[in-house]
């Protein structure tokens, strides 16, 4: 046989998988721990809704940015939590 077909590919997905390495760990625990931070703010911005909106509006916002402010930060949490659509949801955050 030749060389070139007795070489196995030293690097790619294969050789990755099930191994994550002090970064990838430290990147989850980010997004974990961002996730959390901005879904319980917008929780409690939402169960608080009436307040929120008068509150803000008071301060010169209008209310429909009121609103996208409070479920954007709410749902995008929730989606860097999960991991769905992380880009996206933090392009809104």
């Amino acid at each position: 046989m030749s060389d070139i077909a007795m070489k196995q590919p030293t690097t790619g997905a294969s050789d990755r998988a099930g191994h994550l390495t002090g970064a990838d760990w430290g990147l989850l625990f980010l997004r974990l721990a961002l996730g959390v931070v901005f879904a319980a703010h917008g929780w409690m911005k939402i169960a608080a809704l009436h307040q929120t909106v008068a509150g803000m509006s008071a301060s010169g916002i209008p209310v429909p940015l009121v609103y996208l402010d409070i479920f954007t930060e709410f749902f995008g949490g929730l989606a860097i939590l999960f991991g769905l659509r992380s880009r996206i949801a933090s392009l809104g955050i």
